[in-house]
């Protein structure tokens, strides 16, 4: 589970570095108004704390969703699997119904 913590977290920094970037060109911005750095500083942290906030309700689904694909067995059925949340998910289910047809139409040949 660890493993899969960290690689949720490297997905996630691109989306970090785009608002780290934000925030750098409006402090940047408010410098060169001579605002005060606090009128940068306070929203970025407002909104760091809602975008930590977001991603752990994220991350939690996410792990969830992990447990439950990584507990399935050779002998599983589509009924197992969670309900997509995704056009990506519906993708990967009609795929693996796919592949299932294969293994069947392969296994009575």
């Amino acid at each position: 589970m660890r493993d899969f913590w960290k690689a949720y977290l490297r997905g996630k920094l691109p989306a970090f570095g785009l608002f780290v970037l934000c925030c750098a060109v409006f402090g940047v911005t408010f410098r060169l108004y001579e605002l005060p750095p606090m009128a940068v500083l306070y929203p970025a942290l407002i909104c760091l704390a809602l975008w930590l906030c977001y991603t752990l309700v994220l991350a939690a689904k996410a792990a969830r969703k992990h447990k439950t694909l990584s507990s399935l067995t050779e002998a599983f059925t589509l009924e197992m699997l969670p309900d997509p949340d995704t056009v990506d998910d519906a993708d990967y289910r009609r795929v693996i119904a796919l592949l299932q047809e294969v293994r069947r139409v392969r296994e009575s040949e």
